[in-house]
């Protein structure tokens, strides 16, 4: 999985820090989300969202996180997202 090769590659530390990554984003987006209700910059925020769920979620099922360039972009895109619209929104 994933996981077990984030461990290997960063160790103990590394994957902790990387799910605290996934966590705090999910947490940002979800303040994120009340700010930006009603406006056009939703659906956005929604879809970084459930995109941070389903990478966070892939590290347990496969190992794309690790060798997937893609799949590597793909997050940070979605993390830039929810930071970029945090930063407008302050």
């Amino acid at each position: 999985t994933g996981l077990s090769s984030v461990l290997w590659e960063f160790g103990l530390l590394g994957g902790i820090a990387l799910l605290g990554i996934f966590f705090s984003a999910y947490a940002l987006s979800g303040r994120l989300l009340k700010k930006v209700m009603g406006t056009a910059d939703f659906p956005a925020v929604v879809a970084a969202r459930v995109g941070v769920v389903a990478c966070g979620l892939s590290l347990f099922h496969s190992s794309y996180f690790v060798f997937d360039l893609a799949h590597q972009v793909m997050l940070m895109m979605f993390l830039g997202v929810i930071v970029g619209f945090s930063r407008k929104c302050r």
